[in-house]
């Protein structure tokens, strides 16, 4: 084969990649669970907590296969290696000892993983099964919370508020969840205790309580969710009600939000 015919034949088998690429780029779509914005509220040294999952909906081939590597990048502009996530046929694998991990068989995938005021970014990277083709890139910036605040992370169903707390002294580690109704009544929902690990009274059925030192993501039920009100969360006896999640610019700039209807 001359040069010629082989720089023609190498062409044409890059760019048939490069289409079959384009396809895979345009069919699927990388997702996370409630997060709405491009910024990641977080607490100085403790955990950060992102769900993400792969949509191939709308793919024709459903065997073919993709990676996510998640990796976060820090103030001197270094790039930290947290995971690579596989998908294949409805089936998530992960690399072992890393922070991003399968939540189950079929997914979704999670990344955990502590930060400090150097870590400024998180980049999710969706490639080609053997990454020789990056697909898209998700960029979320990490914000960094001063005090101890509560957010609404989600206003549809399921509810979810999430109590964070920037500050955990040894003996500040108790908290409570209150539910405020608009004529006037203050209803206590949940008293947790810290001893190594939570335990929670839980005074209304259906809530469920996955608490950290730094912060507890609380699901609502319906049956409250639905009333008339606002939740608060009280650590010692600071008390702080719950906003809706405009951004985390909020917590930094202490601007109004506004609750949602």
């Amino acid at each position: 084969m001359s040069s010629a015919s082989y720089v023609a034949c190498l062409t044409n088998v890059l760019l048939v990649h490069k289409a079959l690429c384009l396809q895979y780029e345009n069919c699927t779509e990388l997702k996370f669970y409630h997060l709405d914005k491009d910024e990641l509220c977080a607490v100085q040294n403790n955990f950060i907590n992102v769900t993400f999952w792969m949509d191939v909906s709308k793919c024709k081939d459903m065997n073919s296969s993709y990676r996510v590597r998640v990796r976060t990048r820090t103030n001197t502009g270094r790039l930290e290696y947290d995971g690579t996530m596989t998908y294949w046929r409805d089936t998530c694998t992960e690399r072992a000892q890393r922070s991003v991990r399968c939540i189950s068989p079929t997914g979704p995938a999670e990344l955990y993983r502590r930060v400090n005021r150097s870590h400024e970014q998180v980049e999710w990277e969706l490639m080609t099964q053997y990454g020789d083709f990056t697909l898209t890139r998700k960029k979320i910036n990490v914000l960094y919370i001063p005090k101890m605040s509560c957010v609404i992370k989600n206003s549809e169903t399921p509810f979810e508020i999430q109590c964070l707390f920037p500050e955990a002294a040894a003996d500040k580690k108790d908290f409570s969840v209150y539910f405020y109704s608009f004529i006037g009544s203050q209803d206590l929902m949940i008293t947790c205790t810290y001893l190594e690990t939570y335990s929670c009274i839980i005074n209304e059925e259906g809530f469920i309580v996955r608490a950290h030192p730094s912060m507890a993501n609380i699901t609502v039920p319906d049956s409250i969710a639905t009333r008339n009100g606002t939740f608060a969360c009280q650590r010692g006896d600071q008390v702080v009600t719950c906003h809706s999640l405009c951004g985390c610019s909020f917590f930094q700039e202490q601007r109004s939000c506004n609750r949602p209807s």
